[in-house]
């Protein structure tokens, strides 16, 4: 597996932390983006985050109301990756 190396404020690693390994988050709001861009298939998605094509599609919608009640799930934090942009 090739490494990426970030640099992100540390406010921002922080909420990473809170949700469990940074890393696995980050991988999964990428590959989540890149599948809502079309650019990867549902099947490549699942492949990437070491799921089922069928445990991919039934990922919990996002919800800002969730995310506003407490810290998030870091399936809700990568879920709201696939959201459309506010504002």
């Amino acid at each position: 597996m090739s490494e990426l190396k970030l640099d992100v404020p540390p406010e921002l690693l922080s909420i990473l932390r809170e949700l469990g390994e940074p890393s696995e988050t980050v991988k999964e709001c990428v590959v989540l983006e890149l599948y809502r861009r079309g650019v990867i298939s549902s099947g490549k998605a699942a492949e990437l985050l070491g799921m089922t094509r069928w445990e991919f599609r039934d990922f919990p919608e996002p919800s800002l109301a969730s995310v506003a009640k407490g810290v998030p799930s870091r399936s809700t934090i990568s879920r709201l990756c696939l959201a459309t942009e506010i504002g």
